[in-house]
């Protein structure tokens, strides 16, 4: 997992929109679960991996300008949700991811209802 180890850079072909990592996150947070409850761990790591990269990405885009305030609601559950996903991929423990996944759904089903999510 990139997040722990280094300030991850964006792929060219990243989206730049903080609704897209958000469910890109989310999908990937999905898939996780989904395989370390199949026991196939070398996958599950990759998706979860990914999906704190994407939260990651969404919370150094919150910089003071989107969130004057410091962190904001939607940066401290990125804190949170990225916490718990590396802790699902060591322990190996879906419910972890699932707990992750409806701490940050919420913020999506806000940001689409402010219009911000494309």
């Amino acid at each position: 997992m990139t997040a722990c180890l280094a300030t991850p850079r964006p792929r060219p072909d990243a989206p730049a929109t903080p609704g897209v990592h958000l469910r890109r996150a989310i999908a990937l947070m999905r898939t996780g679960a989904a395989a370390l409850e199949a026991r196939r761990s070398a996958e599950a790591v990759r998706a979860l991996g990914a999906a704190v990269d994407h939260l990651v990405w969404l919370r150094l885009a919150l910089g003071p300008e989107r969130a004057p305030d410091g962190q904001g609601p939607l940066a401290a559950a990125c804190v949170r949700a990225a916490r718990r996903l590396t802790d699902a991929a060591l322990l190996g423990d879906a419910a972890l991811a699932r707990e992750a996944e409806r701490a940050v759904a919420p913020l999506l089903r806000q940001d689409a209802r402010a219009g911000t999510a494309r």
